[in-house]
């Protein structure tokens, strides 16, 4: 299953309405978790690179054009407030197969290795639902995505109208540069997160099984609002990607 990207949004939250597997582990390499990284060529409105340098790039411009696809970026606001600006991304599993040779790549894996960690990777296609998610807000004490008490619900919306949470949320502290070359968006104005969900409900049954159009989140607070959808097209068990409408 695959999904085009339909576009960048700027949204407005809920006052406005203009709104917006297993950590792989392989020769010393520990992801941070494999289904979520993001990058393209620009660094977007809202976030900035760590610093004045560059961010850090490797040569794989067929993994960053994977990466754009499957990334949704959004700025949010009430009014003319500017609450928020996020930028998340779901780790495909077209995705995934070009960040296993960037990372290969990076890392200078042998193929074995690089096998090894595809087959690790594909294993948790059919577990996990994985998303990376940079996040600034206006207000250090907003960005509480991770806190148990936290003020944002994130809720991932099943064809049917079923709406499911997160397993686990976690922050990731002072990201490396080996994440940052994976996801250029990261940024020290923002506070990145990996997000997870379970791929099956409680039968056991796909959450997106074959046929579902569109992958939908829903990330909620009394600060700002953000609907963040791919659009879902069958092309064997692999294929492109896309955000938007």
């Amino acid at each position: 299953m695959g999904f085009e990207r339909e576009g960048r949004r700027s949204r407005k939250g809920p006052e406005g309405s203009a709104s917006a597997p297993r950590a792989l582990r392989l020769a010393g390499v520990t992801l941070a978790f494999s289904a979520i990284l993001v990058s393209f060529s620009c660094t977007p409105v809202g976030f900035r690179s760590r610093g004045w340098a560059s961010p850090p790039r490797i040569e794989a411009p067929a993994y960053y054009a994977e990466l754009d696809r499957t990334t949704w970026y959004e700025s949010l606001y009430v009014g003319l407030d500017l609450r928020a600006f996020l930028a998340i991304t779901w780790l495909s599993p077209a995705l995934q197969l070009e960040q296993a040779g960037a990372i290969a790549q990076m890392r200078g894996l042998s193929q074995e290795e690089k096998d090894e960690l595809l087959a690790c990777s594909e294993e948790e296609q059919g577990l996990y639902l994985d998303f990376l998610l940079s996040l600034y807000t206006a207000r250090r004490a907003w960005n509480d995505l991770a806190a148990k008490d936290s003020i944002w619900r994130v809720e991932l919306l099943a064809p049917g109208g079923a709406v499911f949470l997160p397993l686990s949320i976690e922050r990731v502290f002072q990201p490396d540069a080996n994440l940052i070359a994976l996801y250029p968006f990261i940024s020290r104005f923002a506070t990145t997160y990996k997000i997870r969900f379970a791929a099956t409900d409680e039968e056991g049954e796909a959450l997106l099984p074959a046929g579902t159009e569109r992958l939908r989140l829903r990330l909620i607070s009394a600060v700002a609002r953000s609907e963040p959808h791919w659009r879902l097209k069958e092309e064997g068990r692999v294929g492109t990607a896309a955000n938007g409408d």
